[in-house]
């Protein structure tokens, strides 16, 4: 039986948390993404595997805020192009 629990998944310095993440992606078929801020070096990491998964049929919610404006508008714009693209 699949379990519906959210699992808490971490990284370390001998076993980085990106490709778990991405392994994570690649696998799911609704994604929940949750963030203080976002900026276009992070987005971009995971860019290309999010919208894949928006081809294949998967969900994407992503929050995130601009407190402090610490969030950055180019990653904004990415977001919002995954967004029309997985559309």
């Amino acid at each position: 039986m699949l379990s519906l629990q959210p699992r808490l998944v971490k990284g370390t310095q001998q076993d980085p948390l990106l490709p778990k993440l991405l392994e994570a992606i690649r696998k799911a078929n609704h994604i929940e993404i949750a963030v203080s801020f976002v900026q276009p070096s992070g987005i971009n990491l995971l860019f290309d595997d999010l919208l894949e998964a928006l081809e294949r049929g998967a969900t994407l919610r992503f929050l995130t805020s601009d407190y402090l404006s610490i969030t950055h508008p180019q990653a904004l714009q990415r977001l919002i192009l995954l967004g029309q693209r997985g559309a």
